[in-house]
């Protein structure tokens, strides 16, 4: 099956070539979605010639060679190539009176959802567009902001620190946490062997990282451990329903739901993938000094 994409870029079609085609470029805007970039890129844009993009995820926790084999090669109009595992891609530029027309064709492979695949390339599109356009090179953009173009340390929707969870199986994790929490899932990058190289899951404004164990690798579970010492700290509106729905989702309480001299009602619960939770709903804004003096008073 084959899926075809597009975008529209304010820009000339030379511009265009070289930002599609350098690898100083490509490492800028070459990425599937926000938490993955690509570390480094070698391209020999000839017939015959190769190209390989390293591809990371943004944690360092995992990532892939993306590369294969120039077959077609028309100046400023069509690039045609052959990845590794035989599936095929073909980008034709068209310059138009407002810009130049991208349109991509390729190959869909078996392992994940097609509409995921679709969103991936789409993405890639997408921050390509805005790399030329945003960098100086679109004819609507300006050169007056210097920093226009450069690639964020962190992306928007992301904070600075993020729990990143091992499970024993995590594709099971991703479904409780959904029950359990109302998690949204964003994203699953699933290998070869069916196992979850990486995926995100949204609990209120936050991600939550998630890969699937691989003791092999250096990557233990809980179970393997025989317990975790972190304990992941979660505020809700209703503690006691939040516990609750946990509960019933399989996980089990470890210390009960109770009104706490800091000003939370809070409880914890252990997970069944033996990850530890932390569940509080604040209910009082009180002062270092006054909890101190609650503690005391204990």
């Amino acid at each position: 099956m084959k899926i075809t994409i597009e975008t529209w870029i304010k820009s000339d079609i030379k511009t265009i070539w070289k930002a599609w085609n350098s690898p100083e470029d490509i490492v800028c805007w070459s990425a599937g979605s926000d938490d993955w970039h690509t570390t480094r890129s070698t391209v020999d844009l000839r017939e015959g010639g190769r190209f390989l993009s390293r591809m990371e995820a943004r944690d360092g926790s995992m990532g892939f060679d993306l590369d294969g084999t120039y077959t077609t090669v028309v100046g400023n109009e069509l690039i045609e190539y052959v990845m590794e595992d035989g599936r095929t891609v073909s980008t034709r530029f068209n310059q138009g009176a407002e810009g130049v027309q991208i349109i991509q064709s390729f190959d869909t492979e078996a392992e994940n959802p097609v509409e995921m695949q679709r969103a991936g390339w789409q993405h890639i599109l997408n921050n390509f567009t805005r790399f030329v356009e945003s960098s100086g090179h679109g004819s609507n953009v300006g050169h007056e902001n210097p920093d226009m173009g450069k690639v964020s340390s962190k992306p928007d929707n992301m904070h600075t620190l993020t729990p990143h969870l091992v499970c024993a199986g995590a594709a099971d994790a991703i479904a409780f946490y959904v029950r359990a929490f109302g998690g949204i899932e964003e994203s699953r990058l699933v290998g070869a062997d069916g196992k979850l190289m990486h995926a995100v899951v949204r609990i209120g404004d936050s991600a939550l990282m998630l890969v699937d164990e691989n003791v092999q690798y250096g990557m233990p579970g809980p179970r393997s451990l025989n317990g975790s010492p972190v304990t992941i700290h979660l505020f809700v509106d209703d503690v006691d329903a939040t516990v609750a729905k946990a509960v019933e989702a399989g996980a089990r309480v470890t210390m009960p739901v109770a009104d706490m001299f800091w000003g939370d009602r809070y409880g914890r619960l252990e997970d069944p993938f033996g990850h530890r939770w932390s569940v509080a709903t604040r209910q009082q804004d009180l002062s270092p000094a006054q909890i101190q003096a609650a503690l005391t008073a204990l």
